[in-house]
């Protein structure tokens, strides 16, 4: 070992040192940009490459150097606009490549210098529109030249002129119309033409005329609708000829009669409807024929005659309506044979008695109503067979006989309604049969009794009921078995006898209310169970008692409540289930998943569970994903265990939808702190960072909400405090002489409409730097040392259906208004230069607190475009009447204010009444 590792560090070191960038000596590098540099690749080999030189309108140079290079490539974000004359003038290369370089013109003398020595020019995937005549004489070494992916409209005719060691040439993906007489005379060693994906329309007899050395010809993907006689006459060599996806109608009787040595013809995608019946006479090496996309009503009795060794045959997308049994009768050797997508209704008996070596037969999507007795004789070595997509109602116990060695049949969407007791009972050696998209409404018990090599049955989606008893009990061999999308509402408990290899059992999409207990009691290697969109109301604590080697179990879109204590405790084996979408309404029972070791996910969203217990996911050691998303949590001392759970998913999903004050939050983040000391459970690092996240969010939610509602014109709600002036005396300390202003009556609107418009006019507030303010109406008292003050309160409430308030003068004097006990609305001169920030919370009670505390404060700031902070609580209207109103030296009068217009309004205004001393 210790060999082997020093043996495999070597290679490393030697293929770093062969690949590495060292130069070559300096005398020798024709590099002179920085973005060039030569290297040595294998042993004795030398490359030059430019990289990342951006955009250049030319070549970069080169200077001349007597070092034979393998290759000169510009590549990698690298864009040249002209091969300029002259440009490798020097340099002695074997292979050049100007790919994916954006190129448009390529000067006449562009390569001079490299005809000795040039034996590769790529030049494909540029921006070429034509080849300078002359630009590639005396390239005598040159083999292969890539031309493809151009804009080239026509090839000159000297082009190929003095190229007479040219193997393969390139012109495909271009806009060649036209090939002119003559233009590929002197390249007589050709093996491969690719000229596909082009316009060309027609083809001169002579084009190909020196070619006799010519291998591959492809011309598909052009404008071809006619072919003259004796075009290929001289590629007597030729194997390969594409001229799919052309024009063409109709082909010469004799146009592949030189052709001895074609191996692979492809005439797909052209709209030929008849074909001479000796076309292929001559072409007894073809092994692959292509006649697919065609408007072949009747191929003619004798068509295939002489395709002995005809290996695949392509039929598929013709107007084919009737096989002869004279047919298929020359193609002994064939080993694939394609009908799909025909008008074959009806197959006669011995059709294909000759195919004895047909390995796939494809009759997909045609008329076939029945299968004879005998149809399919002769075909001892059929491994598949297609019928999908025709009209088989019924199925002759005949039609399959002597299929020793068919392993595969596929009869899905056909019009099978019934399957009869021997329908397949010569299918001894089937593993895979595909039978859904049918109209099954009855499978006779013992249909499949035959077919004990069974592995794979489909019949999801066909209108079967029940299953009968003992139905697959001789299937001990199947492995899947798929009855989804039925309408199966019963199981006997006799349905799956039999299946104890049976790994993956679908029956979702059907209508069982409920699992039979000991249903499944045979099924002992099973690894997946579906039953997911059922109407299944219970289960049986029994019901997978069996089935100890069960990894995952979907029970999801269901109609559950409850889940029995013990359900799962014999699924050792199971890593997933999914229990979502259903009605379970608790999981609190301990022994839910006891034994269930290697269960990692558990889906239990969508359902309407209000309480879970951590009891029955403390036993589950690997436990990885618990998803609870959607479900109607409690979100009491019970539940906080789950802040702490770590393999809780989607907890922005995972909300309480009570108690009302923790409504929408998730659940990782209500307030445990009321729970007993000791019992809340520590959140995780992963639940503490979402809930900090999630309350930073939450807040600049309500923030960027409310200011939204204030500012947008469609919905606004918005509390006016109005204050009415009425003249009153205050009289303070002697040494100071006050004239102030009339004692405010504060009045409170609260305006509630369905739709409430918000106007706002810009609030100024006018503010002198004396002690001494006025506002009108005032009155001027001379202070006495004595000073008395009355208040009576009168209470005036006003409810009219349209109210039109208008505040002309507002004395903003530092209140206090909590509204509902723990919503302050103030109004606070503290805030300089901010916005308007209403902040409204309709609840059903309308509660206003006892205590007002009006303080007009001798340290107020006084500043321009105060910040109003308007809380409104829609609580019960409980006014009290004790204010205390304390006026110190400094007034503050603010004019004007906000003016709000509400329909319907409540008012409630309050006036005290002085009494004189």
């Amino acid at each position: 070992m210790a060999a082997f590792t020093v043996t495999v560090q070597y290679a490393i070191l030697l293929m770093a040192v062969f690949w590495s960038r060292t130069p070559v000596c300096g005398a020798q590098c024709p590099a002179v940009i920085p973005s060039c540099v030569c290297q040595t690749k294998y042993t004795y080999k030398y490359y030059v490459y430019c990289e990342y030189a951006g955009d250049l309108s030319h070549i970069p140079p080169f200077t001349a150097s007597n070092q034979t290079f393998a290759e000169l490539q510009l590549r990698y974000s690298t864009t040249v606009d002209t091969v300029q004359n002259q440009a490798f003038a020097g340099l002695r290369l074997k292979s050049l490549k100007l790919q994916y370089l954006g190129i448009n013109y390529i000067k006449p003398k562009a390569f001079d210098g490299l005809q000795r020595y040039l034996e590769e020019l790529h030049l494909d995937e540029n921006n070429i529109r034509t080849i300078p005549e002359g630009s590639l004489d005396g390239f005598t070494k040159l083999q292969y030249l890539g031309l493809h992916n151009n804009l080239l409209s026509e090839v000159s005719p000297t082009l190929f002129n003095s190229l007479d060691s040219l193997i393969y040439v390139y012109l495909f993906n271009n806009r060649i119309e036209t090939i002119r007489p003559g233009t590929f005379d002197r390249v007589r060693n050709l093996r491969g033409l690719y000229l596909q994906n082009n316009k060309i329309s027609l083809l001169e007899r002579s084009i190909f005329s020196s070619m006799s050395g010519l291998w591959e010809l492809e011309l598909f993907s052009n404008r071809l609708t006619n072919i003259p006689p004796g075009t290929f006459d001289d590629l007597s060599v030729l194997e390969r000829l594409k001229l799919n996806e052309n024009h063409l109608q109709s082909l010469d009787r004799d146009l592949l009669s030189k052709l001895t040595q074609l191996s692979h013809l492809e005439l797909s995608d052209n709209q030929i409807e008849s074909l001479p019946e000796t076309l292929f006479r001559n072409n007894g090496h073809l092994r692959t024929l292509d006649l697919s996309g065609n408007r072949l009503m009747v191929p003619g009795d004798r068509l295939f005659q002489g395709l002995t060794r005809l290996n695949t045959l392509n039929l598929e997308n013709n107007s084919i309506s009737n096989l002869s049994q004279e047919l298929f009768e020359p193609l002994s050797n064939l080993h694939t044979l394609k009908l799909s997508d025909n008008r074959i209704s009806h197959i006669e008996a011995g059709t294909f008695v000759h195919l004895e070596n047909l390995f796939n037969l494809i009759l997909e999507s045609n008329r076939l109503s029945s299968l004879d007795d005998g149809v399919f004789d002769g075909l001892k070595n059929l491994y598949n067979i297609d019928l999908s997509n025709n009209s088989i109602s019924r199925i002759n116990p005949g039609a399959f006989r002597l299929f020793s060695s068919l392993r595969t049949i596929d009869l899905s969407n056909n019009s099978l309604e019934t399957i009869e007791r021997n329908a397949f009972s010569e299918l001894g050696s089937i593993e895979d049969m595909r039978l859904r998209y049918n109209n099954l409404s009855l499978i006779v018990s013992g249909a499949f009794n035959k077919m004990t090599n069974l592995q794979y049955l489909d019949l999801q989606h066909n209108k079967l009921t029940t299953i009968q008893p003992y139905l697959f009990s001789y299937n001990q061999q199947l492995s899947s078995l798929s009855l989804s999308y039925n309408l199966i509402d019963f199981l006997d408990l006799q349905s799956f006898i039999g299946l104890s290899q049976t790994r993956y059992l679908y029956l979702d999409h059907n209508e069982l209310s409920t699992v039979p207990a000991t249903v499944f009691r045979t099924n002992f290697e099973m690894l997946r169970l579906s039953l997911q969109y059922n109407r299944i109301k219970s289960l049986y604590p029994e019901s997978f008692d069996a089935m100890r080697k069960l990894q995952y179990l979907d029970l999801s879109h269901n109609l559950i409540e409850q889940l029995p204590a013990r359900a799962f405790g014999t699924l050792i084996k199971m890593f997933g289930i999914d229990l979502s979408n259903n009605l379970i309404r608790n999981v609190t029972f301990r022994y839910i998943f006891t034994n269930t070791k290697s269960l990692r996910d558990v889906q239990l969203s969508h359902n309407r569970i209000r309480t879970v217990s951590k009891a029955p996911f403390s036993v589950i050691p690997n436990l990885d994903n618990v998803d609870l998303s959607y479900n109607p949590l409690d979100c009491d001392c019970d539940i906080q265990w789950l802040r702490g759970f770590e393999n809780l998913t989607k907890i922005e999903q995972t909300l309480c939808a009570d108690p009302e004050e923790f409504v929408d939050t998730p659940v990782v983040c209500f307030d445990a702190t009321r729970c007993q000391v000791g019992s809340a459970a520590k959140p995780t690092n992963k639940t503490s960072e979402y809930c900090q996240v999630y309350k930073f969010l939450t807040t600049e939610s309500t923030t960027l909400r409310t200011k939204t509602s204030t500012l947008t014109p469609t919905t606004t709600s918005t509390t006016t405090t109005t204050t009415t002036t009425t003249p009153t005396t205050t009289t303070t300390t002697p040494t100071t002489t006050t004239t102030t202003t009339p004692t405010t009556t504060p009045t409170t609107t609260t305006t509630t409409t369905p739709t409430t418009t918000t106007t706002t006019t810009p609030t100024t507030t006018t503010t002198t730097p004396t002690t001494t303010t006025t506002t009108t109406p005032t009155t001027t008292t001379t202070t006495t040392p004595t000073t008395t003050t009355t208040t009576t309160p009168t209470t005036t409430t006003t409810t009219t259906p349209t109210t039109t308030t208008t505040t002309t003068t507002t004395t903003t004097t530092n209140h206090h208004h909590n509204t509902n006990d723990n919503h302050h609305h103030n109004t606070n001169d503290n805030h300089p230069n901010n916005d308007h920030n209403n902040y409204t919370n309709d609840n059903d009670n309308h509660n206003t607190n006892d205590n007002h505390h009006h303080n007009t404060n001798d340290n107020h700031h006084n500043n321009t475009n105060n910040d109003h902070n308007d809380y409104t609580n829609d609580n019960d209207n409980n006014t009290n009447d004790n204010h205390h109103h304390n006026t110190p030296t400094t007034t503050t009068t603010t004019t004007p204010t906000t003016t709000t217009t509400t329909t319907p309004t409540t008012t409630i205004t309050t006036t005290p009444t002085q009494l004189p001393p």
